[in-house]
């Protein structure tokens, strides 16, 4: 690397980084990275999916924190969560700066508001948070 050049997280180191935490937190049931679905109506691609009990966790990784890539991120969601309507899928959005619960998907159109990013929801690669 050159001098004055910073390393930067690569969107698979940070999949790869958030897939083993949640591993080593150990209270659920399976991690999933990479996941593709095709419904027929609705396809895509999940950067970490996790299952506890009835439960869904779905989390969408960008490698900027801005206002196109979490709008981004929550197309992605909304669009899983039309593929799969009988599940109970909670949405987070992962940035090297934050970490961050989406609003739920309403099927009528009704928008939940946006939770605050939570220090204790982050997840911490050296001293950045992942």
């Amino acid at each position: 690397m050159g001098k004055g050049k910073r390393s930067r997280l690569h969107h698979d180191d940070i999949v790869k980084i958030l897939a083993q935490r949640l591993h080593d937190i150990g209270t659920l049931d399976t991690i999933l990275t990479h996941e593709f679905y095709d419904t027929g109506k609705y396809r895509g691609e999940v950067d970490v999916l996790a299952h506890s009990k009835d439960r869904w966790r779905f989390y969408e990784v960008k490698t900027t924190d801005n206002e196109r890539a979490y709008n981004h991120a929550l197309d992605q969601y909304w669009r899983y969560c039309r593929a799969h309507p009988a599940r109970d899928v909670a949405g987070i959005y992962v940035t090297t700066t934050c970490v961050q619960r989406m609003p739920r998907y309403r099927p009528n159109g009704r928008k939940e508001q946006s939770s605050q990013t939570t220090q204790s929801a982050q997840i911490f690669v050296g001293n950045k948070a992942v």
